[in-house]
């Protein structure tokens, strides 16, 4: 059972390792303190949902099971972090009256507000770039998946993991045999589509388990990054891997069944 400690560092990371935590309880301990009307309406019953989420029993022992595996921080977005943070400091704005000092307050606010969590658009960690399409995903999922689709109208397909996220957002036709689960995220995948997962995200699979893998469970396409052509398609055409279509930077292969 995970302890206290280790639960609120693991709330404060989710929350991007920035001070949202700390206004969130400074905002709180103001209403509690000083919020009249409020310490009852909000205060008092977000203090009670922040200790029901986050004490050992509920989070290591509830929580697992209804959030499905490894997904407990889910729970986090039930505390009224912006609910108090925007309610607190409206409260202190009411409470200026002077012409000049209440917009300044606000300014700050706002500031504190802003550098609280990463700036999205200047970090480098975020890569944010601009959109090629109106579906504001990369364009060469787009092209993959509409090149599978040319050749069948139910393609299954064992997808390059940088894309595999898209294909489910450009169309429901296109089967994949694993996708973010694969990672954990929600739910188990089955023995075989695990072991394909490993072994294509191992710089150097074994083709003859995908193979066998992909006929075992009627998957006919593999899309890979073209960057691994040379060191692969050796193995790839040994096990019966014929390439069918050059797509921006991925092939796509069909299995001999």
């Amino acid at each position: 059972m995970q302890s206290w400690k280790e639960i609120i560092a693991y709330w404060i990371e989710s929350n991007g390792d920035n001070s949202i935590v700390l206004l969130y309880i400074v905002s709180l301990a103001y209403l509690l303190i000083f919020g009249k009307q409020n310490r009852v309406r909000l205060a008092l019953p977000a203090v009670i949902i922040t200790i029901g989420i986050l004490n050992p029993f509920t989070f290591s022992l509830v929580f697992p099971k209804l959030f499905y595996n490894g997904t407990s921080w889910r729970a986090f977005w039930m505390i009224p972090e912006v609910s108090v943070i925007a309610l607190a400091f409206s409260s202190v704005l009411k409470k200026i009256t002077h012409k000049l000092i209440r917009p300044a307050v606000a300014l700050f606010m706002c500031m504190a507000i802003m550098i609280s969590g990463p700036v999205l658009y200047s970090d480098e960690r975020f890569a944010f770039e601009s959109c090629g399409n109106y579906r504001k995903i990369p364009q060469e999922a787009i092209d993959v998946v509409d090149t599978l689709l040319r050749f069948e109208d139910e393609p299954r397909v064992v997808m390059d993991s940088e894309l595999m996220y898209y294909t489910r957002e450009i169309s429901g036709h296109v089967t994949q045999m694993y996708g973010r689960d694969a990672y954990g995220y929600i739910q188990q995948i089955g023995e075989s589509e695990y072991q394909t997962f490993e072994q294509m995200n191992s710089g150097n699979p074994d083709f003859s388990i995908v193979s066998s893998n992909m006929r075992n469970l009627e998957f006919r396409y593999i899309v890979i990054p073209k960057d691994n052509y040379d060191s692969w398609h050796f193995a790839m055409e040994n096990n019966k891997f014929v390439l069918i279509a050059d797509v921006d930077g991925y092939l796509i292969y069909t299995l001999d069944m």
